[in-house]
């Protein structure tokens, strides 16, 4: 250089200012973040049928552009779709939906860095009638290209009501007895948003099964009456009531089960003890077993053969019947009997005490004086379980009081004769006597002949008498048959209840 010098040998340079330069690489960070609102009230619960607004903020945290970044959003819970106004999405972002893995699916195709950058996303959903009662969760998940994961956003649970309300009341819990009517009040609540075309509210012990419209928020109430059987002996009383929309959840009333407490069932009880004459033949010496016999003679026959205690316990004078009234002649047995449970009437509110009574109603009132629960079938082809009497006519089956006809059938809709109502009452009252011990000063009528097959039975109906029990069984029965020692005079059925009516009505 020309700067330099040489002095006594030494070369000498001047000093000066050396600046070195180097250029740097940048490093590329990269990260990404998602936030997400919903637009839901306070405490987070909704109802079906209301509209819940989603906001997604996907934020490139990075220092350098981004692209195809996914944002994958899973709506646990839920059973429907998301809404996406396509023409709402910022630019270079869509929208595609995965029905095989119930994925919404967000593609950004370039992502600046900087919160000035954000992308914003926004849709909604509205809450299906399969999300009732259940947690709406919403997962959102933003990824790279490479799919790394770099943060998975918090769920955020929304909570959805049940889509129907029910509730459910009886009008009596305690000190419950055979006959009394207990009113169950059902009230069914649409608690939802939207209007159900097609609510079906079953209540099997109530025999309930209708199917109702209900508006938004609109409410409807039953009342349905269930008379205690003789069958709820010693038991509690489960009800329960059950209201579902199609392919929609069951709701049943919030305690599940109306319970009858102490359920205490006094079954009316027939005198067994005294053999009396509880049918009276005609003028003419006739009995006439193979006629039929109305619906009010069965009633006095049993009003009258109760005990004492039994009769005035039930006593009553009043019924609900609008056929019959306090001057028939029949009207204070059917009202005691009525009371008792032991008589029930049709659906249009009548008895029709003159109306042959049937095979089927024969049974049922005769099964309604025993205190056996029995649960089991029938053996007659021609009664099905749907049938009114079902549970009558079984329970007089397996107590041995009513048989069927060769073919297997019952009939349960023909009228029964004289005969065969006598037979059946003689078995409840477990009264039996063979030909050979009936005393020789009994009545005898002169339509009844000992070669009929109804021979006995009627006797057995027809003679007040005395007795010592056999060793003898009869078939069929817990009881043994009978030898007369003596005949008594009938009863006057007119005097006694002019007793029972002048002692029970003071």
């Amino acid at each position: 250089t020309t700067d330099a010098t040489i002095t006594d040998g030494k070369f000498t340079m001047p000093a000066k200012n050396v600046v070195i330069t180097a250029t740097t690489e940048l490093i590329p960070v990269f990260g990404l973040t998602i936030d997400k609102e919903v637009d839901v009230n306070e405490d987070r619960i909704v109802k079906v049928g209301e509209t819940l607004s989603y906001t997604l903020t996907v934020t490139n945290t990075g220092n350098v552009t981004m692209y195809d970044v996914r944002v994958i959003d899973v709506m646990t819970g839920a059973t429907g779709m998301i809404t996406v106004d396509q023409s709402k999405l910022p630019e270079g972002v869509t929208y595609t939906y995965d029905e095989a893995q119930g994925r919404n699916m967000f593609a950004i195709a370039e992502l600046e860095t900087g919160a000035d950058s954000a992308i914003v996303i926004t849709y909604t959903y509205t809450v299906q009638v399969n999300d009732a009662g259940k947690t709406i969760d919403n997962v959102a998940t933003v990824l790279d290209e490479d799919g790394k994961e770099f943060d998975d956003d918090s769920n955020d649970p929304v909570e959805v009501e049940p889509l129907l309300l029910i509730e459910k009341s009886v009008s009596k819990t305690k000190d419950v007895k055979v006959g009394d009517k207990l009113v169950y009040t059902i009230k069914v609540t649409n608690n939802s948003e939207i209007d159900l075309r097609e609510v079906r509210v079953v209540d099997a012990m109530l025999d309930l099964d209708e199917t109702i419209a209900l508006k938004a928020g609109e409410s409807k109430t039953f009342e349905l009456i269930y008379t205690v059987q003789k069958k709820d002996a010693g038991c509690k009383l489960y009800n329960v009531a059950v209201a579902a929309v199609p392919n929609g959840p069951e709701y049943k009333d919030d305690c599940e089960t109306e319970k009858v407490q102490d359920v205490v069932i006094h079954v009316p009880v027939l005198n067994k003890k005294d053999h009396v004459a509880y049918i009276i033949g005609y003028e003419d010496d006739t009995v006439r077993p193979e006629n039929n016999i109305t619906r009010a003679e069965v009633a006095t026959i049993f009003f009258r053969l109760l005990t004492d205690d039994s009769r005035a316990r039930y006593w009553s004078q009043t019924n609900d019947f609008s056929d019959v009234s306090s001057s028939d002649w029949f009207n204070n047995a059917v009202s005691t009997m009525a009371n008792a449970g032991i008589l029930t009437g049709y659906p249009d509110g009548t008895f029709k005490p003159n109306a042959p009574i049937t095979r089927a109603e024969f049974a049922a009132i005769a099964a309604r004086f025993s205190d056996v629960a029995y649960n089991g079938a029938c053996s007659f082809t021609d009664v099905a379980k749907t049938h009114w009497a079902f549970d009558e006519i079984s329970l007089a089956e397996h107590l041995g009081w009513i048989t069927g006809y060769p073919d297997d059938t019952f009939r349960p809709g023909r009228n029964i004769t004289r005969g065969e109502a006598m037979t059946l009452i003689n078995r409840v009252l477990e009264r039996a006597v063979e030909e050979d011990h009936m005393h020789k000063d009994m009545v005898k009528w002169i339509d009844n002949s000992p070669s009929a097959w109804y021979y006995e039975a009627v006797q057995e109906a027809t003679n007040s008498h005395t007795y010592t029990r056999l060793s003898k069984k009869v078939p069929g029965q817990s009881f043994c048959y009978e030898d007369w020692t003596g005949i008594l005079k009938a009863p006057d059925w007119a005097a006694l209840e002019k007793s029972w009516s002048d002692a029970n009505n003071r």
